[in-house]
């Protein structure tokens, strides 16, 4: 089983994304080792499935799939053990081996890849419930992020959209590991030799910091202008609202059942009721959910 560094996640989907109109993976690589991060002293290492997802592949394979969990990095399971991260612990609760229970998250993702996601992998399948798990601490700027993107429109423009994404995973898997031949070119250099006169000569390090400092001042205007468009343009929250009318609907349609699950910014706890009410729109967030009576299950209480 090759060994690949999560790519999906370095990938913003906006301006200059580089993405085609034509197609936009929402998974990573199959069949993989994926190292993800170290946060407790050793690395969290993801065994993915058919799909790029991080789940046990046989899990596609069940007769009944009792949930089906979309969200970002918290869903996806980054920096904690498969037997510990939330669909594991989830797994413990529901003890049935029975039944399936599918994880979709994946790092970076907001609202509208939820959606997308949902819509092209659960094709041949009727979940009985799906957890639609919403981090405020950057969602909301992730969706904006994503609306950049035409072709994620089409998810809320068309109904039938579809990418065809579950018959196209050697496409995805390709797409990934030329990312990845392109980004370790100067790690190459760095592994072939020790000599710092021929790093010096390539001007490795200097292009190194460069390309940092780029990035750096290039995401930093990009967020800036997003945290503006936030508070700013109310279209934002019309698309957020329509993105869970639709996936409630969706959800419904196959018997389901749609929970949005509210996961809280730890600085939620470090400000005063104002100024996180106001920050992340909880509130307006908790309007639409009655608004359109959808289910709620509210972590940050």
């Amino acid at each position: 089983m090759q060994e690949y560094p999560n790519q999906k996640v370095s990938v913003r989907y906006g301006p200059d994304s580089g993405l085609s109109n034509s197609f936009v993976p929402l998974s990573g690589i199959s069949n993989s080792l994926t190292p993800i991060c170290n946060e407790s002293g050793e690395y969290s290492i993801i065994k993915t499935d058919r799909y790029g997802f991080n789940n046990l592949d046989d899990e596609w394979d069940k007769p009944f799939v009792h949930s089906f969990f979309v969200g970002d990095s918290f869903t996806h399971g980054a920096c904690v053990s498969e037997n510990n991260n939330i669909i594991g612990e989830f797994k413990k609760l529901l003890n049935s081996n029975e039944s399936s229970t599918l994880n979709l998250g994946y790092l970076s993702n907001g609202p509208l890849l939820y959606y997308a996601t949902y819509r092209e992998y659960s094709k041949n399948i009727r979940p009985k419930h799906v957890f639609f798990v919403y981090w405020e601490g950057n969602d909301l700027q992730n969706l904006y992020e994503e609306r950049q993107v035409p072709l994620l429109n089409k998810y809320v423009q068309e109904k039938q959209f579809s990418q065809n994404l579950i018959e196209r995973q050697d496409e995805i898997d390709k797409h990934w590991e030329r990312l990845q031949t392109i980004q370790t070119s100067d790690n190459r250099i760095n592994k072939r030799t020790k000599s710092s006169f021929l790093k010096f000569l390539t001007f490795l390090y200097v292009r190194q910091r460069l390309e940092l400092y780029e990035r750096h001042n290039k995401n930093q205007i990009f967020i800036d202008q997003v945290n503006y468009n936030l508070k700013n343009d109310k279209t934002i929250m019309q698309t957020f609202e329509k993105v869970l009318i639709d996936f409630n609907s969706e959800v419904q349609e196959k018997g389901g059942k749609f929970y949005f699950v509210y996961l809280p910014d730890y600085q939620r706890f470090k400000l005063d009721e104002n100024k996180k009410q106001k920050h992340h729109k909880k509130n307006e967030i908790l309007k639409i959910l009655k608004k359109n009576n959808i289910n709620l299950i509210d972590i940050s209480l």
